[in-house]
């Protein structure tokens, strides 16, 4: 007898983390998924920097084609969730079902306010763009590298063995020592453009979606998740761990996802089938 194929799970990274940082989150959910991972999104050329992410959705849908042609469970962290959002709204058949995670949602009030800071040019004060403009970007070794993101607040509750992949994917060999393999010039601009406008966006999404978020994250705001979760139907859960949770938590926060996927893919189905009842 043939084993049924496994579906496929596209997972969609964190700006400036590829997704060789995920290694240990997604290494248990290929026992019931075919993962695909595009190791690096937001820095590619053709896909310049866009108002409200619009360019990144793009990279995102040819990434995902170029990986499967059929429909994909998607799972993205932050930057990424808010991508597998807007990809799974301009073309819902790609996608069986998709997870958010931790995404920086800016909704009603904040949105409108977000949209004033990028035309009056103080975007940077409000999003994490200034603080990475002008961020180190080489050190002389591994160790010293590890030993510097262990001292930054974002990185403090990694696992150790999270905080170690990060370095290895995260960096590259050069003759002055280990360099960031992304530009914080290019992450500063990811940040900078945040969409503002996800209110404006067509809903409710026909595809099965749900939102995590960590349960101490200082990132998202818990009034702009509602709003987004109502408009475009979506559930919302929980898990331990502050915005970087996937990489705080890897294997309980694996087994928390892969128990969502589950139950969005079991409405997707009931979904499907309830036309054929009615006929």
């Amino acid at each position: 007898m043939t084993e049924p194929t496994r579906p496929v799970l596209f997972f969609a990274h964190a700006n400036g983390f590829p997704a060789g940082s995920y290694r240990r989150f997604l290494a248990p959910l290929e026992s019931r998924f075919d993962v695909r991972a595009p190791e690096k999104l937001g820095h590619h050329p053709d896909y310049p920097p866009h108002p409200n992410w619009s360019a990144l959705a793009d990279e995102l849908l040819d990434a995902l084609a170029a990986e499967t042609a059929e429909p994909a469970v998607g799972v993205g962290h932050s930057l990424g969730g808010v991508l597998t959002l807007l990809a799974a709204i301009r073309q819902p058949r790609r996608f069986r079902c998709f997870v958010m995670l931790d995404p920086p949602v800016v909704f009603g009030p904040r949105a409108w306010m977000t949209g004033l800071a990028k035309r009056l040019g103080f975007i940077d004060r409000v999003t994490p763009a200034g603080r990475t403009a002008g961020r180190r970007d080489v050190w002389p070794d591994r160790e010293r590298a590890l030993a510097y993101f262990r001292s930054k607040g974002l990185f403090a509750r990694f696992d150790p063995r999270c905080l170690e992949d990060y370095v290895d994917a995260g960096t590259v060999t050069t003759d002055e020592g280990l360099r960031l393999v992304y530009e914080p010039e290019r992450e500063v601009e990811n940040y900078r453009n945040v969409p503002h406008d996800l209110a404006a966006q067509p809903a409710p999404v026909p595809v099965p979606g749900a939102i995590v978020l960590g349960r101490e994250s200082i990132v998202t705001r818990p009034g702009d998740t509602r709003r987004l979760a109502r408009r475009q139907e979506l559930r919302i859960s929980e898990h331990e761990g502050g915005h970087m949770f996937p990489l705080e938590h890897p294997e309980s926060a694996a087994a928390h996802v892969e128990q969502v996927v589950e139950s969005l893919l079991a409405a997707a189905q009931t979904q499907e089938e309830a036309p054929r009842r009615r006929q």
